[in-house]
């Protein structure tokens, strides 16, 4: 079950929101956490005991993290166990899930005695495949370890507030990555209203929208040109294409994103940002600002912060080498293959140039020139996150300056006929990527304050028209999974 499907939409979000609104407030949370095991069971049926197990150790970790904080003695042992075990399992879910397909058959062909299918293989694959969500739960795992540790917070004691967390089931798939010291005071204390629940509605359905109706719509625009079976030899083409995926990755994660914003609103939450119009940026250093906020805000506080005060009286090369550090370690979060592994990498050496004087540089420049090459920057780095080989993403960067592509990689690749709904799609998500219609409403609310009722009766009507438009969409076309959902 996902937040775009008919089961989530018609049935298992309305009976939840019901139930939350209509027992007392001390019920509340226990209506919560049993509306996101019921949404766990859901997601990842086969993983569901793993993940309560892990909330259970984490929690019992913590509580003994707090009992031998006595004196000045610090029990780093105890942390250190505790990052192992949650990083090696994510970690070793990721080795698993990245290489089993290529190496199963080998592997479990070579057992004397043991004959098994394709199909059988595949099955016990998925046994193997990464749990869903436990990227997004294992940093905020370590986040209330290590401000336990630091002194930050306290252990809590409550299981049920611990547990909804780590489950809680709007944040459980996307995110955003939270401290457990924000969630906490909210778990105590929230208040439900008419407006809570307008307000959650609204940025659902915005949510909805950006997902059903600009990011599975660029589908046919980008399906299959990074693999290596398919290519593109013309230019234009190739432009098109990564202008797509560009556009349908921020619309697919900040969709879903502020539809779990929405929900937690209307159930009394306030869950924080996760973007800010990140292609409006002018270098990628900005970009990472405004993309996936709350794992970036995550890596400097926990990552970044500490490798800086440790290279204090060093050289600068210093910083570079912690830069490089905390972008393959997001490169490492995504996954372990080599694709993540070098788009890491690539984030970190440009960031790193920027930190050196390229900034310095780029701020003499017109803001168009700025644009143009965060955007570019971007699309690349885009390229590499998608592409299978680093082979194939040269042979693509050739065919977008108009080389010839070598035929090994580049075998061929024809553009579907494209319907109009995608090229509406494209040109919506173009236009929204930048903060035009917030910026219209804002001057038009300053110019005629009396008109402010209207034009919020006039949005809340085209939310509703998307909203219909949106479930019509669902209704008449096949799932398309949340790219970040296994991540």
């Amino acid at each position: 079950m996902s937040l775009n499907t008919p089961l989530f939409l018609f049935i298992f979000l309305p009976v939840a929101l019901f139930l939350h609104f209509v027992v007392g407030k001390k019920a509340r949370n226990g209506v919560l956490i049993l509306a996101s095991l019921v949404f766990l069971v859901f997601c990842d049926p086969l993983f569901f005991p793993l993940l309560l197990f892990m909330v259970l150790v984490n929690y019992m970790l913590g509580l003994s993290l707090k009992s031998n904080l006595t004196g000045q003695k610090r029990p780093r042992g105890v942390l250190i166990f505790i990052l192992v075990i949650n990083i090696g399992l994510l970690l070793a879910f990721k080795i698993v899930t990245a290489y089993y397909p290529q190496f199963s058959q080998p592997i479990l062909g070579s057992i004397p005695g043991l004959a098994l299918t394709t199909d059988q293989i595949a099955l016990i694959g998925r046994y193997f495949l990464m749990p869903v969500g436990l990227s997004f739960f294992t940093f905020q795992v370590l986040s209330y370890q290590i401000d336990i540790y630091k002194g930050v917070i306290r252990a809590e004691r409550n299981l049920l507030h611990f547990g909804l967390h780590l489950l809680m089931f709007p944040r459980l798939i996307a995110g955003p990555i939270m401290h457990f010291g924000d969630i906490d005071p909210q778990l105590h204390k929230r208040s439900i209203n008419i407006s809570c629940l307008g307000n959650g509605a609204r940025r659902f359905v915005r949510g909805l929208a950006k997902k059903i109706l600009i990011a599975d719509q660029l589908i046919p625009l980008d399906q299959g040109i990074f693999s290596l079976t398919s290519a593109i030899n013309s230019t234009p083409v190739a432009w098109l294409s990564l202008l797509a995926f560009s556009l349908r990755i921020y619309f697919d994660f900040s969709g879903y994103t502020d539809m779990a914003l929405g929900i937690g609103e209307m159930l009394g939450f306030r869950f924080a940002e996760n973007f800010n119009y990140p292609y409006i940026s002018r270098s990628l250093s900005e970009f990472w600002r405004r993309w996936h906020m709350t794992l970036s805000a995550w890596f400097r506080e926990y990552v970044f912060y500490p490798l800086e005060r440790r290279r204090r009286g060093q050289t600068g090369l210093a910083q570079v080498v912690n830069i490089l550090i905390v972008f393959s370690l997001t490169g490492l979060w995504h996954g372990v293959t080599l694709n993540f592994i070098l788009w890491g990498l690539f984030q970190g050496i440009i960031i790193s140039l920027e930190t050196a004087g390229l900034a310095a540089f780029l701020k003499k420049q017109k803001a168009p020139f700025q644009h143009f090459y965060a955007l570019l920057m971007i699309a690349i780095s885009w390229l590499i996150f998608a592409s299978p080989s680093p082979g194939y993403t040269v042979e693509y960067v050739r065919s977008l300056v108009g080389l010839q592509g070598d035929p090994q990689f580049l075998s061929f690749y024809t553009l579907p006929p494209i319907q109009p709904q995608t090229w509406i799609a494209l040109t919506l998500g173009i236009l929204l990527s930048f903060p035009f219609f917030p910026r219209l409403m804002d001057t038009l609310n300053d110019r005629w304050p009396a008109s402010e009722k209207t034009l919020s009766v006039v949005e809340d009507i085209f939310l509703f028209c998307l909203l219909i438009l949106s479930l019509l969409v669902i209704a008449n076309s096949t799932y398309e999974a949340y790219i970040y959902g296994r991540f």
